[in-house]
């Protein structure tokens, strides 16, 4: 074989601005992998995946041991076609807000500090174009520890997700991935709310933040 014939490329991106810096739809991004002889031309997985997960499948392609302290899981099972899953849930986390997502599901809960969540509700009559306090982290303090007034909601996330101000969120990813429609109070979905938010604030207990934890 020549080089490119014994070479493995990984091809991956940044994600798109609709939802940047949050746990929505942008928390997707490109993944493409040539591997000849092991991967047929075409093949596409559905597998919940990571960027934490390249580490580790590099490290094992290449030969290395894998050891205990990476968050991720090699790849190379979804690879080599031993395996079509490598987990059932993927938490995110970015900002005040965290969530456990499925492949066809997302639960997401926001936890600010409690003077910023009084800041979000006193806004609520507002027009949402004049709103400019949100769950992005755009309101940091001063060097005097200060609340800084935002001169907007960062990357306009309010104006393209419908239930943006609502603290817990729930979305049937398999019929509305555009994340348009939020679940969480209908009781029709109230089990698997549930189910997501156990799973959830089980992984944040592993990092000492509890889900009902507030930032001081």
């Amino acid at each position: 074989y020549g080089i490119k014939d014994n070479t493995i490329v990984i091809f991956t991106s940044d994600h798109g601005n609709r939802g940047k810096e949050s746990v929505y739809e942008a928390a997707r991004s490109p993944l493409l992998i040539r591997w000849p002889t092991v991967i047929e031309r075409g093949r596409i997985s559905r597998a919940l995946v990571s960027n934490i997960d390249l580490a580790p499948t590099i490290l094992e392609l290449a030969g290395g041991r894998l050891r205990n302290e990476f968050d991720g899981v090699s790849l190379s099972p979804i690879l080599r076609e031993r395996e079509s899953e490598i987990r059932e849930s993927l938490m995110l986390e970015v900002s005040l807000t965290r969530a456990e997502v499925t492949k066809d599901w997302k639960y997401l809960v926001h936890r600010p500090p409690r003077e910023i969540a009084a800041r979000i509700e006193a806004e609520a009559s507002l027009d949402p174009e004049d709103r400019i306090y949100g769950w992005d982290g755009n309101w940091r303090r001063d060097s005097s520890g200060n609340w800084r007034t935002p001169r907007q909601i960062k990357y306009r996330n309010h104006m393209f997700f419908p239930a943006y101000f609502e603290k817990e969120q729930l979305y049937d990813l398999a019929k509305d991935n555009m994340e348009q429609v939020n679940l969480y109070a209908n009781e029709e979905f109230a089990a698997k709310g549930k189910e997501l938010e156990k799973k959830l604030s089980e992984l944040l207990r592993q990092t000492d933040q509890p889900l009902d934890w507030f930032f001081p």
